[in-house]
């Protein structure tokens, strides 16, 4: 697979001054090197590498996120042991029986 050139990159585009392209910058470079971007084809394994990327990455994302559900898990249970806890030494009546019981009167 040829390589793109480097007279695509001209000395006064800012990727060469050390700062990314701008989301404008970006488009106006694609649309004025269109014509040498367009006569190169990505390799034939191209789509089943990037595939392969995106499917790790989606994996990182999957395992850096198990550890704050276990936290959010652990601290709903004290919670709930505690609010169990409460009620039972307040004797407070379930609320179903308070709504039971205002709808009476």
């Amino acid at each position: 697979m040829k390589k793109l050139n480097n007279d695509i990159w001209k000395a006064g585009d800012p990727g060469k001054q050390g700062r990314p392209f701008t989301e404008e910058e970006l488009e106006k470079f694609i649309k004025e090197n269109k014509d040498k971007f367009n006569i190169y084809r990505p390799t034939e394994n191209h789509e089943g590498k990037f595939m392969v990327k995106l499917t790790l990455r989606l994996r990182r994302a999957f395992i850096s996120i198990v550890p704050y559900l276990i936290k959010v898990g652990t601290v709903t249970l004290i919670i709930w042991i505690i609010s169990i806890a409460l009620e039972y030494y307040f004797k407070i009546p379930p609320l179903w029986d308070l709504v039971i019981n205002w709808f009476k009167k």
